[in-house]
């Protein structure tokens, strides 16, 4: 099944450079890990993504956010996409990035 080229609902077409994406896609990723929902198939690869970057140190928060990937794409047929095809759409700005970002929120998040 093709992959949607509509935005996701949590990142709009108002979000206007790469660290506001960056910024509610990582939104996006903390909801996921306390619900297991994603709402589109950008926003499902980058959970899956997240979930692979958080798998050592959190690995409850991986698997929720492995969860939320699994649930959408098994029901809306999203097509499994590589890390660095993530970052050469310009949907993370790089991985290691990205890695630092997530483990920040999710220590304030997790740890209190």
């Amino acid at each position: 099944m093709a992959q949607s080229t509509t935005p996701c609902r949590s990142v709009d077409q108002t979000a206007s450079d790469a660290r506001s994406r960056e910024a509610a896609l990582l939104r996006v990723c903390l909801d996921a890990a306390a619900s297991a929902a994603v709402s589109g198939c950008r926003e499902a690869h980058v959970v899956r993504l997240a979930s692979q970057l958080l798998r050592s140190e959190y690995p409850e928060v991986s698997d929720n956010l492995q969860r939320a990937y699994d649930s959408h794409a098994r029901e809306h047929g999203c097509p499994l996409l590589t890390p660095m095809t993530l970052v050469e759409q310009g949907w993370v700005l790089g991985l290691a990035r990205f890695r630092d970002m997530l483990a920040r929120e999710f220590k304030r998040t997790v740890r209190g």
